[in-house]
């Protein structure tokens, strides 16, 4: 990773969910590294790091750990690019051992799934 790219987006705003999740603001610099060669022309946020930055905010937010263990219903609706603004929900699921999150623009669905720990 080059010394002038972050590995993770801007929180600009936080609040609370009556269910013990969060909703977070996101800033989606241009210098985060995820965007470095994926694609050139235009470059998007990939899935994997849409996953990666849900697991490891949540972990900061919502204090849960645990190692992957798979992955369910997870939907790539609309390309997040640099310079927005997405909203992650993230909310645990005690019972299920499952993280759900929710990447919204502009209110509409960009991506969303469930995430299995164990």
């Amino acid at each position: 990773m080059r010394p002038d790219m972050r590995r993770w987006p801007q929180v600009i705003g936080r609040q609370r969910l009556a269910e013990g999740g969060v909703r977070l603001m996101l800033q989606l610099d241009p210098d985060l590294v995820w965007f470095a060669g994926h694609f050139p022309a235009t470059p998007i946020l990939p899935g994997v790091a849409q996953l990666h930055i849900a697991l490891h905010l949540a972990s900061q937010e919502l204090g849960i750990g645990g190692e992957f263990s798979g992955m369910q219903m997870i939907k790539f609706q609309q390309p997040l690019r640099p310079g927005q603004q997405p909203e992650l929900e993230l909310v645990w699921s005690a019972q299920r051992h499952s993280l759900i999150f929710t990447y919204r623009l502009a209110g509409d669905v960009a991506s969303s799934g469930r995430v299995g720990l164990c």
